[in-house]
Order: C-alpha cells, then sequence, then structure tokens
C-alpha cells in the first residue's frame, strides 16, 4: 500500500518496520489497512457525500492509529530502556521441520536398556510399600560425619521467555543446531529501529490526511480565515470530539470506603475481652511436702490458684485412710472425680493444704499419684523407701515400699513383679544412636518402677527420661504397656554388647548402619539378617549373659565444597538516623560446620534465628559465625546500623563468604520521602515517570508549533507535568479538549448543518465539564495525594523497592536511590495549581469565544414541501 500510494522507497520503509514490530504484543497490525483504504479511495472519489463519509472514516482511523501507536511506542520504549519491564511470554514456540534420518539395518537394531527408574516402575505394588518409603526416606537424610560430600552449584528460579523446539522425525546422532542469539544491544537496536519506522509510517499517513483538513484558526480574530465553501472537514472534527468525549469520560463509577473496621471485628474484639481467662493450669501445685513414719502419713501441699478453680489431690484409692484434709487451716471442701480421684477447692490466691492419713499396716508397697506434678518435693520418710524421684523432679507417681523386716510374718504384696523385653535398635548414622523400646510383658494392671542398664558409652537424649548411676528409671503407670526413649552413643571401633544376667527383663538387639559403615559381628549367631523392607538389619536375642561384638570402620571422605547458598534475602528498613536489617539465607551444607558471614561496617547485631530457634551468636568485628549442620537450614540475622538516610542512598554491602544465587534486595522508602531515582541490579525497579515526562516534552513541542491555542510549549509542558500526577487519560483529555475548542472556532463561519453545528456544541460543553473535573481532580491528588513516579519492576511500589541478582560471585549485590523531601514535592504541586489557576483563567476567557464564535445554537428547521393535488 505505501508503495503504491508514495512510491517504493516508502514500499521499503514499511516492509521493514512491520518486520520489525509484527510478531510484538500490541503492535499496531490491521488500523494500518483502514487508514491506507481510507487515502486511496479519497484519491479517486469526487466530491460529494460519500466524499466526506470516508474523510470522517479517516479521521477517526487516524485517531485509532495515533492511539495504538502512542502506546505501543511507550511500550517499545520502556522495553528498550528496563527489559525487566518487558512483557512476560507464557511461551514461544519454535517449531523446527527437519526431515527424517535414514532409518538403519535391521540387524543393527539393539534393544536400549531401561532405566533403573523405568525398572523400578514397573515393579508390582507390594503391601510393604510404605514401609519402604519411610526406610528410603531415612536413607536420604544419611550422611557421614567427616565425608565431604559435593553440594553443588546454586540453581536460580527465575524464568523469562523460552523456545521450544520440534523435530517432526527422527535425528541422527550427528546432526547438530546452532542457535543466533541477540545480544542485549541488538535487541534494543532493533526495538528502537522497528519504532522509528513505524513512527516514519505514521508520519506519512498523518501528513497525508492533514493536507485536506482546513488550518486551525490562531488565537487572534484578525488572522481567521475565511472559507465560503462548504466544510467537509467538519464531520471529523464533530466525530473526534463526541469519540474524545465518551472514551476519556468513561472512569469508573465512585466507590465510597466502607466503615472501618466492621461490625464483625468489632463483635470479634468485645468477645475476646469478656471471655473469661484462658488459663491451662489455672491451680498449680508450687511445692510438696511428703512425710511418713510408720503407719503415719503427712501430704503439705503449697497451692497457687488464678481463678476459682479445683486441683486433684496425690492420693492413691486403696491402701490409705484419709484422716483430715485441711485448707488454710480450716475443713477444706471437696468433690470425687473421674477415676476416683478427690478434688479441692481453690479460691484465686496462695494456699497450703494439709492431709493427714494412716498406711494399712498389710500394706507394703502404695502408689501416690502425681496428676498435677509438684514444682519442689520434699521427703521426711522412716521406714520406708521413695521410688519415682531424681534430684527434686518426679514422675507421673511415686512408689512407697515398706522394708520386709520378720521373714517369719511376710506382709502381703501389693504389686506383683514386674517382667519386661528390653529392644535396642543400634542406628550407625552421622551421630550413633540407640533407640530403646521397654514393653511390658506382665500385666498391666498396676504401675511399675525399673532400672533398665546403659550401654556403655549411652547417653540418654529424651526429655523426662530420668537416669542414676548407669540405669534408666522408669515408672510406668497403670494401663501403660510400653515406654521408648533415644539416646546418643560414643563412636568407637569395637562394640560390645554384652546381656545382662536379671531375671525381669529380656534384651533383643537390631542394628541399623549406614552403607558407608562397615560391620562384622562376633559371638552368637543371628536369628535375623534382612529386614521387610529388604535391608540389611540383623537382630540377636541373647540368653542371659551372652554377648556379641561388632567391629565398625568407615572410609574417609573426598574433597569438595560442602556448603551452597541457595537463597538470599535483604531487606532493609532505612530512618532518618537509624537503619534496620535483615538478612535470611537457604543454607544447604552436607556436613557441620561454622560458616562466616560479614555484615557492613557499623553494623551492630540484634538477634539471630536458625529454622527459628533463637541462636546466642556473638559478632566479632564484622564477621558473624554460623554453626551449621548437615542439611538444609535457614538462617535470619537482624542487625541495626547508625546511618543517616540522606538524599543519594546506597545499600549497605554485606559478604556470605562463599558465592551464591538468587540474591534478593529490598528497600523500604520511608514515608516522608519522594523517590526520584532508582539504580542497581537490571531486575529492578524502573521510574517510568522520566521517560512519560520525555514524552510530554515532546508533545508540548509539537502542540506549541502547531498553534490554534493561547498555549505555548512552555504552557503545554507544565500543564502535562501537573496532569501526571492523576492519571495519563487526564493529559489527553485536557489537550484534546483545547484543541477542539481551538478547531471549533476554525469553523466558526463554515456552512454547517444545523444538526450537526448542535451536536459539536453539546460534546463540546460534556468535554469541557470532563476536562474542568480532570484539572480538579489533578490538583487534589497533587496537594493531598503521593507522588505519582509510575515505579514498576519486580513487584515494587513507590514505597517498596525490590532487586533481584541470579547469580552472585562474592558480596551482594547494593542498590542506590535519589529522593527527596516530600515536602518539597508538596510545594512544588502548590506553585503548579497556583499556575493554573491563574492561567485557568485566561483559558476559559478564549475558550468561551471560540464555543460562542457563528452562534450558541442553531435551531432546526423543518423543510417545507408543497403538494399539489390532482384535478
Amino acid at each position: 500500500g505505501f508503495a503504491k500510494l508514495w512510491g517504493w522507497l516508502w514500499g521499503v520503509v514499511a516492509l521493514a518496520g512491520m518486520t520489525l514490530s509484527y510478531h510484538e504484543p500490541n503492535a499496531p497490525l490491521y488500523v494500518w489497512l483502514n487508514v491506507l483504504a481510507a487515502v486511496a479511495l479519497l484519491r479517486v472519489l469526487p466530491p460529494g457525500r460519500l466524499q466526506t463519509s470516508i474523510k470522517v472514516y479517516r479521521g477517526l482511523a487516524l485517531l485509532a492509529l495515533l492511539t495504538i501507536g502512542a502506546l505501543f511506542a511507550v511500550q517499545q520504549i520502556r522495553g528498550a530502556l528496563y527489559p525487566q519491564l518487558e512483557p512476560f511470554a507464557p511461551g514461544a514456540a519454535l517449531a523446527l521441520s527437519i526431515p527424517p534420518a535414514s532409518a538403519p539395518p535391521a540387524a543393527a537394531l539393539e534393544e536400549a536398556p531401561a532405566s533403573a527408574y523405568n525398572q523400578l516402575q514397573s515393579l508390582p505394588k507390594s503391601p510393604q510399600r510404605p514401609i519402604q518409603n519411610k526406610l528410603s526416606q531415612r536413607l536420604q537424610q544419611q550422611y557421614t560425619a567427616d565425608i565431604k560430600v559435593q553440594t553443588g552449584p546454586g540453581v536460580p528460579n527465575w524464568r523469562w521467555r523460552r523456545a521450544t523446539l520440534h523435530w517432526s522425525g527422527p535425528v541422527a546422532t550427528d546432526e547438530s543446531l546452532r542457535l543466533w542469539l541477540l545480544p542485549p544491544w541488538g535487541t534494543r537496536a532493533l526495538l528502537l529501529l522497528g519504532l522509528a519506522l513505524l513512527l516514519a509510517m505514521g508520519a506519512r499517513v498523518w501528513i497525508a490526511g492533514r493536507r485536506t483538513l482546513p488550518p486551525a484558526a490562531p488565537p487572534s480574530h484578525d488572522e481567521e480565515e475565511k472559507h465560503a465553501s462548504s466544510a467537509p472537514g467538519a464531520g471529523a472534527v464533530t466525530a473526534a470530539s463526541v469519540l474524545l468525549a465518551v472514551v476519556l469520560t468513561a472512569t469508573a463509577p465512585p466507590v465510597q470506603a466502607q466503615a472501618y473496621p466492621p461490625p464483625e471485628i468489632l463483635k470479634q474484639l468485645h468477645e475476646r475481652l469478656t471471655q473469661p481467662p484462658d488459663c491451662q493450669r489455672c491451680g498449680d501445685l508450687a511445692a510438696l511436702a511428703l512425710t511418713v513414719r510408720n503407719d503415719a502419713l503427712q501430704l503439705r501441699l503449697s497451692l497457687h490458684a488464678q481463678t476459682d478453680t479445683v486441683v486433684p489431690l496425690p492420693l492413691p484409692r486403696e491402701g490409705l485412710v484419709v484422716r483430715a484434709i485441711d485448707l488454710d487451716g480450716r475443713p477444706a471442701t471437696l468433690f470425687r472425680g473421674p477415676k476416683q480421684l478427690l478434688w479441692l477447692r481453690l479460691p484465686p490466691g496462695l494456699h497450703t493444704a494439709t492431709v493427714a492419713a494412716t498406711v494399712l499396716p498389710e500394706v507394703a508397697t502404695l502408689q501416690l499419684p502425681l496428676p498435677l506434678p509438684p514444682g519442689r518435693l520434699e521427703l521426711d520418710t522412716s521406714g520406708w523407701k521413695v521410688e519415682g524421684h531424681v534430684e527434686g523432679r518426679v514422675d507421673p507417681q511415686l512408689q512407697l515400699t515398706r522394708p520386709r523386716q520378720d521373714a517369719a510374718a511376710p506382709l502381703q504384696a501389693g504389686v506383683m513383679p514386674p517382667f519386661v523385653q528390653v529392644e535396642r535398635d543400634l542406628v550407625l548414622d552421622v551421630d550413633w544412636q540407640v533407640l530403646t523400646r521397654v514393653r511390658r510383658l506382665s500385666q498391666a494392671d498396676q504401675a511399675a518402677v525399673l532400672e533398665i542398664p546403659l550401654l556403655p558409652g549411652e547417653h540418654v537424649t529424651t526429655p523426662d527420661i530420668q537416669v542414676q548411676d548407669g540405669q534408666v528409671l522408669l515408672n510406668l503407670s497403670p494401663k501403660q504397656t510400653e515406654i521408648r526413649w533415644t539416646a546418643t552413643l560414643n563412636r568407637a571401633d569395637e562394640l560390645i554388647l554384652q546381656a545382662t544376667d536379671r531375671e525381669d527383663l529380656v534384651e533383643v538387639w537390631q542394628l541399623h548402619a549406614n552403607p558407608l559403615w562397615q560391620v562384622r559381628s562376633a559371638g552368637i549367631p543371628m536369628v535375623r539378617r534382612i529386614d521387610a523392607a529388604g535391608q540389611w538389619a540383623p537382630e540377636w536375642r541373647p540368653w542371659p549373659g551372652e554377648q556379641v561384638t561388632l567391629t565398625v570402620d568407615r572410609p574417609e571422605g573426598a574433597p569438595g565444597g560442602t556448603v551452597t547458598i541457595d537463597r538470599s534475602q535483604l531487606r532493609l528498613n532505612p530512618g532518618r538516623r537509624l537503619s534496620e536489617a535483615s538478612l535470611d539465607l537457604s543454607i544447604r551444607t552436607s556436613r557441620g560446620g561454622d560458616h562466616a558471614v560479614t555484615l557492613p561496617p557499623g553494623a551492630t547485631l540484634t538477634s539471630a534465628r536458625i529454622d527459628e530457634v533463637v541462636q546466642p551468636l556473638r559478632q566479632q568485628d564484622r564477621r558473624v559465625v554460623l554453626p551449621l549442620v548437615p542439611g538444609v537450614q535457614r538462617v535470619v540475622l537482624d542487625w541495626r546500623e547508625e546511618r543517616d538516610f540522606g538524599t543519594r542512598y546506597t545499600t549497605p554491602e554485606v559478604d556470605l563468604g562463599s558465592p551464591s544465587v538468587n540474591g534478593g534486595l529490598s528497600l523500604r522508602l520511608p514515608r516522608d520521602r519522594w523517590l526520584l531515582w532508582a539504580n542497581g541490579p537490571v531486575m529492578g525497579p524502573a521510574v517510568l515517570f522520566w521517560g512519560v515526562l520525555a514524552v510530554i516534552l515532546i508533545g508540548a513541542l509539537v502542540l506549541g508549533r502547531m498553534g490554534g491555542t493561547p498555549l505555548r510549549a512552555h504552557h503545554w509542558f507544565l500543564l502535562g507535568v501537573g496532569l501526571s500526577q492523576s492519571h495519563i487519560a487526564a493529559i489527553l483529555l485536557v489537550a484534546g479538549w483545547l484543541w477542539l475548542l481551538g478547531r471549533r472556532q476554525a469553523w466558526a463561519d463554515r456552512e454547517i448543518g444545523a444538526f450537526r453545528f448542535d451536536l459539536l456544541q453539546l460534546a463540546l460543553v460534556g468535554l469541557t465539564l470532563a476536562a474542568l473535573a480532570a484539572l480538579l481532580g489533578a490538583i487534589e491528588q497533587g496537594l493531598l495525594g503521593t507522588p505519582a513516579m509510575q515505579v514498576a519492576g519486580n513487584s515494587s511500589s513507590a514505597w517498596q523497592l525490590n532487586w533481584y541478582q541470579d547469580r552472585i560471585a562474592g558480596p551482594l549485590p547494593t542498590a542506590s536511590v535519589v529522593t527527596a523531601p516530600l515536602l518539597l514535592y508538596r510545594g512544588l504541586m502548590l506553585a503548579w495549581a497556583l499556575w493554573l489557576a491563574f492561567a485557568l483563567l485566561r483559558w476559559l476567557g478564549w475558550g468561551w469565544q471560540c464555543f460562542s464564535a457563528g452562534g450558541l445554537w442553531r435551531r432546526l428547521r423543518r423543510s417545507k414541501v408543497a403538494v399539489e393535488g390532482q384535478p
């Protein structure tokens, strides 16, 4: 089309421009066909109504081209200057059609072995699959302490454009494919070149359409042009004004904010404030004093009550006769609760309860349940042995045993001798452990107190398990059939397992060793070698006095990188005099050790957490040493820094001590600062206002040279800068309003139909009201709102700036911002509002002259038609 209308040179320009911009999103494509068709028709159509209609259509097409082209130009310029703002393509598929290669001879075909994964997937399902899954998960967490397992490099987790290659047939092994990738500067050059060609095409069609439009009238009445001919272009002006008034004034309806807080939140607050105190233990037993002398037993309880409540008393169901129960020297109020326990009513405060009782003479063993564990235990016994306490800590019950004094007159036994099975599972991993389970084989109708011997070098780590003189003191409550605990085991080249000679227990030994450990056994034979999951797990069931000797060896570790930092996030919250910072790290390591992180100068560490557990780490100069354990762990370091926040602020430098990936930097600006510029890694925020300001400057120069209004270039520039703080549509609305007013004065003396003239007047009235509303909204936004600097990129905003770096070889990347006090912005907007108020008075006077030129309204008249009757 361009070659036919304006020559082959413009055809080459159009071909190159469309080639470079056709694949870009939101590019103007089919609108060119409408513009070219209208221009071509106007060259051949004779004057008349059809030509007038085509001119109106051409004006609308040019307006659509201007709108689409302006938005596309802004998008391309932003994409060239700020690549991080480029629209993300969900997947650009690149299909390559490759001819199929010749098939090899049938004799040369060999069946490829299936992968191990496919073989595992083809196995039939087994009912033992949950056991195997649990075992495989445990084996995946096994590491040998001195072997340096390489953790490998970190992998960036960001995604951008993706190209998919497809082949239509088999591909030979010696076939190659070469990809040609443009560097960043080449991509920018193509974007700007394609945009320049499109702008040239747009200027060509705009000039071709403008030649047939009447010239705009200058502000002076003496320079008005007089045209006696008909005005076919007035229809385009009328249609353009109506379209501009409808499109730009179509704003969203006003939304009224709801009252805050809503009634639901107020109701929740009222319920929370009026609900009774939520205390799981409203009553507490601070101390218990037990005195037993022969058959006399006395309990003295120190009780604390937070509110009016009841507490259970530590009294057995049988074997004891209670004589008196007092509370603060007065008879107590008692209740009989579940499990035949006596409950004591307590008012709020501190109280002392006393229980006096007598033990039946035939009772040899007495169980005192402790449903409320005491904070302190005091014993005063004579003729009784008390079990179930170690160094002031007590079990869920105390066992009182009366020694047998006269063999000829035995006392009646209160408890049957217990008989248990002790199962020890030796786990040889990074840290050697012993998993012990004690199962009661005798009846479980009574409580039992047991002493289980530990292995040499075994140290119990499970809380609430009492150890004394190499024995685990167990207190089994009634109906309790088993108990478990975990213990560490000292490493040794040789382990000797010796079965005890006691008659109240039997032992079972099991072994689970990491495959890197080499274990040899000597002694009694194994009763089992392989467990249900198919793993080597020997088991022994010794008789009293038998033993097994285990010899353990392991290979030496190979050197390699053992620490990988997969993610880092530095959050900064600067203030006027003091700045707060938080560093969040995800560290993956294959062995334990120390790792140093260097803080910026002047930083003072305030807290350190590893996996949400506060660590008492100390800062040594600028270094903080992190104690790492094998696996993935999250480290959070918080510090403060005495530093002023001035016009230019640069983020501090933090050294992680090793290369890292996925580095994030977040900067929260104070609310009293005005962001002007931001600089840092490429994947970060961009202040788009300066690009908009450049477009406003170009538009102001163009509109100033076009004339037709009393506004000069500097007036257009100041008007656009102020309106840019509200919405881009406000700039187009006000500019279109002023331009159409100038057009209205140019068509004052034209012969325009009354209906078209009145429609133009109504459109100008509506457009004037919308433009004035836009100006008032811009003033309100500038004086009361926040600066609209159009910050975008990596989920950033005017107060929250986010940067991202995929690979970091040394210290974390730094960024800098340029800000100004918010009061400066308020002052500038106040000055602009005052200038606009004085300028608007002059513009409204000129606008009324344009609006009233040639009359305000034209009455519609019906044409009289004479009808002659037939004779």
